[in-house]
């Protein structure tokens, strides 16, 4: 679908001017989804917890998991969770590096 999956890790802070103060906010670690043919932004969707587990796309669902312990399901349209599970025991991560994910 010409998309690239991005797990990003840490907090963001971004700063903003739609009003007539700037106002700043704390954001989590997220998905991203980007533009594969112009790297535009297509959509993100926080996880609190996520650390850079390895992130698996199929029939227009992206499978990714948390510290926490949480599998979530999201959406490769737009990044609506379709569904979360927490699991009994913690979300193993082999890699510290938070994975690129091309989605054909």
């Amino acid at each position: 679908n010409g998309v690239v999956y991005a797990g990003v890790i840490g907090n963001v802070t971004a700063t903003t001017t739609t009003s007539s103060t700037n106002d700043t906010t704390q954001s989590s670690s997220y998905i991203l989804a980007l533009n594969a043919t112009n790297g535009s932004s297509l959509w993100q969707h926080s996880i609190v917890n996520y650390a850079g587990s390895q992130i698996a796309v199929h029939n227009g669902v992206i499978y990714v998991g948390s510290e926490d312990s949480f599998i979530y399901a999201l959406s490769t349209k737009d990044g609506a969770e379709i569904w979360r599970h927490k699991l009994d025991v913690a979300v193993t991560i082999f890699s510290g590096n938070a994975p690129i994910t091309v989605a054909p």
